[in-house]
């Protein structure tokens, strides 16, 4: 039997793990985007840390008598609006995308964050895509029906702990607006990034969830536009651990780095949370990802 302290310090390894593989993965997709100094702002860092100092409806009818779906309505003899199907989703994303740059501030709202997961884990994985290997030594199934504004996985991982049964994470990628990345706390990035992971154990109960949110730098662009990044270290995002079994080791880390590879990072006392989930939200979050991966079960993991 495995200590608290020993699946807290397998957590937090997944979480450097993971943090390392982001620079690999933006650094060498990186484009070639010309950013003009002028057009890149002075950093308005008044009342904010600074990013070097890393302080750790059913309708029925008479005569049908069963669901329908719901359909445009036409006003004053106009053409009939149609319906987004994904209107509700595409709220959350506006919203939760600024949420996700707000942790480049150390500033998190991890119930925001997964209510946005569980709409997106609600929908469908791609069964005729094929799957494919991540660097962090998982496999990677695309969803369908996501808006164009993002793209979203599932990523399954092989559990070696006896006690851990299930491994998965929900990936939410969003793309850089206009196609170009942007400035924004002190150097020029891609959109932003969430990752929702959790784990079971044999009786599928979720036993930790760890949200991780990412701005990543794009060094090359940032370099063109006068920004030198390898010499100080750079806020990228947070995470945020829940422990349902041990709140005691529950945290938050503050995620940075420093010439392209992971800083030490701390949980300071200034990080400021959100509101967090609830245990019901977890569950439900946990038993949605969990029929995912059994929509999978049949790809070789």
């Amino acid at each position: 039997m495995k200590t608290s302290s020993s699946k807290a310090l397998g957590i937090a390894a997944v979480g450097i793990l993971l943090l390392a593989a982001t620079y690999f993965v933006f650094e060498r997709g990186s484009r070639q985007v010309p950013v003009s100094p002028a057009a890149v702002p002075a950093p308005n860092t008044e009342g904010q840390p600074d990013a070097t100092v890393l302080n750790g409806a059913t309708a029925r009818t008479e005569e049908v008598e069963q669901p329908l779906a719901e359909q445009p309505v036409a006003h004053n003899g106009e053409e009939p609006t149609a319906v987004d199907p994904n209107a509700k989703l595409r709220e959350s994303l506006a919203s939760v995308r600024l949420d996700l740059e707000e942790t480049l501030f150390e500033r998190i709202n991890p119930s925001a964050i997964l209510d946005l997961a569980q709409q997106i884990a609600d929908l469908k994985v791609d069964l005729r895509a094929n799957p494919q290997p991540t660097i962090d030594g998982g496999v990677r199934f695309e969803l369908v029906g996501v808006p164009e504004e993002i793209s979203a996985a599932l990523v399954v991982y092989r559990s070696k702990d006896p006690e851990v049964a299930n491994i998965s994470k929900l990936l939410i990628e969003y793309k850089n607006e206009g196609g170009e990345p942007r400035y924004l706390h002190g150097a020029v990035r891609h959109a932003p990034t969430a990752t929702v992971m959790a784990w079971s154990d044999s009786n599928g109960k979720p036993t930790n969830l760890v949200i991780s949110t990412k701005t990543p730098p794009a060094y090359k662009e940032s370099l063109q536009a006068g920004i030198d990044l390898s010499q100080s270290g750079i806020n990228l995002g947070m995470q945020y651990h829940l422990d349902l079994g041990n709140p005691d080791n529950s945290g938050m880390l503050n995620l940075a780095m420093k010439n392209g590879m992971p800083l030490d990072t701390k949980s300071p006392s200034s990080l400021a949370v959100g509101q967090s989930p609830s245990v019901n939200e977890v569950v439900q979050f946990n038993k949605t990802l969990l029929g995912l991966c059994q929509s999978v079960s049949s790809f070789p993991k």
